[in-house]
């Protein structure tokens, strides 16, 4: 019998949110190109500042306009891991298994935003840049994505090797 909050389910309604909200992001972002990509890596200011310096008052118009759906984002894809984390748990794993598969997808989010709000002062006040913002940036960014993108990983790695076993996922055991 199935005790988690999705039965065991993937939440695929969360899934098609996600997908929604990263496809207006992407359009929103395309003709920035390269940019944005640069842009959430690099740990170097001036780069940040030619970036954004070298953007047209419409294109960081554009980004800064992404940056008003890139805040419900982080929101979805925490709640579609932690929904995902909990369809694939079973009552065997570990507590720290358990507590991961929902912090990591939460510290996940909050990182996306904390990149969120420095970008919106990038582009807000180019010229006032430092190294330690750019690099308090990017190190976000990082984070983010080795959370997220390490969620993921193991949600498929669990859903595939229950799949093979013919395991149904019991999801978490019930608070004590």
């Amino acid at each position: 019998m199935s005790t988690g909050a999705l039965g065991g389910r993937p939440p695929w309604f969360l899934l098609a949110l996600y997908a929604v909200s990263q496809a207006n992001i992407a359009r929103l972002l395309w003709p920035l190109g390269t940019d944005v990509i640069q842009l959430q890596t690099t740990t170097d200011a001036v780069v940040i500042r030619q970036v954004v310096s070298g953007w047209t008052p419409a294109q960081r118009q554009q980004y800064r306009r992404h940056l008003t759906p890139d805040t419900l984002h982080p929101l979805l894809y925490g709640a579609l891991l932690v929904a995902g984390g909990r369809a694939v748990s079973t009552f065997s794993d570990p507590t720290w298994v358990r507590r991961t598969l929902v912090a990591a997808p939460v510290a996940a989010a909050v990182c996306d935003l904390v990149e969120n709000a420095f970008h919106a002062r990038f582009c807000a006040r180019p010229m006032a840049i430092t190294t330690r913002a750019a690099t308090l940036s990017s190190i976000a960014t990082r984070i983010k994505w080795v959370l997220a993108l390490g969620s993921v990983s193991w949600i498929v790695f669990r859903a595939r090797r229950q799949q093979r076993a013919g395991q149904e996922p019991t999801g978490f055991p019930p608070s004590r």
